[in-house]
Formats: C-alpha cells, sequence, structure tokens
C-alpha cells in the first residue's frame, strides 16, 4: 500500500470522538506499506488517542518517510504492537513525542523538534508477525523492546536522554542542539551542542514553511550509509529494511 502526497488537517476537530482510535493515519495488520510525503497537522481528542501517524497492532515491512507532523494532542507517530521492520527517515516531527510498545525500528535522517521518545512496553497482548512479505502468520509475541535503531538525526531540545537501554538497541551519528541530550547507551560519535536554532513554524493554508539557522555542527558527524547491511537482520521477523517498500 501506498499512502503519499496528502494534506490532512484538523482531524476530529469538534472533538466528538473520544477512546483510542483517532489519528490523520491509522493502519492494522498491513505488510509492506509506504506512507510518504504527507502533512499532518491538527488532530484533536476528547481523551486519550490523537495521533500523527498510527501503525497499530501486527504491521510489518513499513516505511514512513518524508512527511511533517505537527500539532497532534498526543503522539506525533504511534507504533503499537508490532515486530518490524519498521523504517522512520526523513522525517520532520514537532511537537509530542514518538510512542512505542514495538520493536525493530529505524529511525534515520529525522529532524526531531521537542520529540523525543517514549517506549511502554505491553506484556500482556500478543500481536502476530508475517512470513515476509506475506500475510501469511508464522507466530504471534508481546510488545517488549528490542533492536531499535536511531541514526543520523538532529534533535532540537529533545532528546534520547530517557531512553533506557534493550537488547539490539544502537544509536549513533546523532546531532544534538538546544538542549537535546543524546542516550546513555551510544552515539559515540554524535555530538551535543546548545547552539540555539530560533526555530518557528509559519502555517499557511495549503503548506508549512519551517524556518532555522544552523550552525557547523551538523557537518562534523560523518555518519554511514543507513541499510540493510548496518543494521542488520531482526530476529523475530528474519527481515531488514529493503528498497522493496
Amino acid at each position: 500500500s501506498l499512502i503519499s502526497g496528502n494534506f490532512i488537517e484538523d482531524t476530529n476537530y469538534r472533538k466528538e470522538f473520544g477512546g483510542w482510535e483517532t489519528a490523520a493515519i491509522k493502519f492494522h495488520q498491513t505488510t509492506d506499506t509506504v506512507i510518504s510525503g504527507n502533512l499532518i497537522r491538527g488532530v484533536f481528542r476528547q481523551q486519550q488517542g490523537a495521533f500523527g501517524i498510527w501503525i497499530d497492532f501486527g504491521n510489518q515491512g513499513i516505511r514512513i518517510i518524508r512527511n511533517i507532523i505537527y500539532n497532534t494532542e498526543a503522539a506525533t507517530v504511534f507504533l503499537e504492537m508490532n515486530h518490524g521492520p519498521i523504517l522512520v527517515d526523513n522525517n520532520i516531527l514537532i511537537g509530542q513525542p514518538i510512542r512505542s510498545n514495538s520493536e525493530a525500528t529505524v529511525f534515520a535522517h529525522n529532524l526531531f523538534v521537542d520529540c523525543g521518545y517514549e517506549y511502554r512496553p505491553d506484556t500482556r497482548r500478543r500481536s502476530q508477525y508475517y512470513k515476509p512479505h506475506t500475510t501469511k502468520v508464522v507466530g504471534r509475541k508481546s510488545g517488549t523492546a528490542q533492536d531499535d535503531k536511531w541514526f543520523n538525526n538532529i534533535f532540537i531540545r529533545r532528546g534520547l536522554d530517557r531512553v533506557k537501554t534493550a537488547s539490539g538497541y544502537a544509536s549513533d551519528y546523532n546531532v544534538f542542539l538546544e538542549g537535546a541530550k543524546k542516550t546513555s547507551f551510544g552515539d559515540k560519535n554524535s555530538v551535543v551542542d546548545p547552539y540555539v536554532t530560533g526555530l518557528t513554524i509559519r502555517a499557511h493554508p495549503r503548506g508549512v514553511t519551517i524556518t532555522f539557522s544552523m550552525n557547523d555542527t551538523p557537518f562534523l558527524v560523518k555518519g554511514p550509509w543507513v541499510d540493510a547491511e548496518l543494521v542488520g537482520i531482526f530476529p523475530t521477523v528474519g527481515q531488514t529494511i529493503e528498497d522493496r517498500y
């Protein structure tokens, strides 16, 4: 499936719906899905869920690329009960944190502004995973932290210092600015700089302008190409990130 080039604004703006089903884009049980080039802003709630992109329960082989998400009342992206691989790359995510109880997610080349990462394990439920590139179920597993990666990202004001390490976690070659902090378990080749970017957001009827300044700090990081060779094969699903997305 491909969800691309959409402008999604003011989801549930009357706040008529509560519960856990509100999001601008939401999927259950998909494989080989790309969500690309969407502008999402204004996701509202009575209570509980109000997410930008919600990858909900038993999805595999997902790529979230080149999206801009801001002004959501809950998480910009919620990755719920998936076992990977999920590739989140080249996005601009502003405001609410990413929320996850999934595994095997790769975050690469993103701009995160006031957007941290919150992991909440779910050991009560078990979601399915599949033979790669099919919907043939081969197993079920609870939502536990494993094999997440962060490479070549820029964090402004909020970073990864609250992320606790887990099996297969890796983080490196990131840039942390304006008070954002790196992980306690990785980021050997990352840089931290208090530089103030002066980032502003200006909404237009059919778009948005995001401006900020930058010093030379990001150019000090010589990050690797983020590919299947770097991240490896994720053990639960026996699959890696691939150009097939």
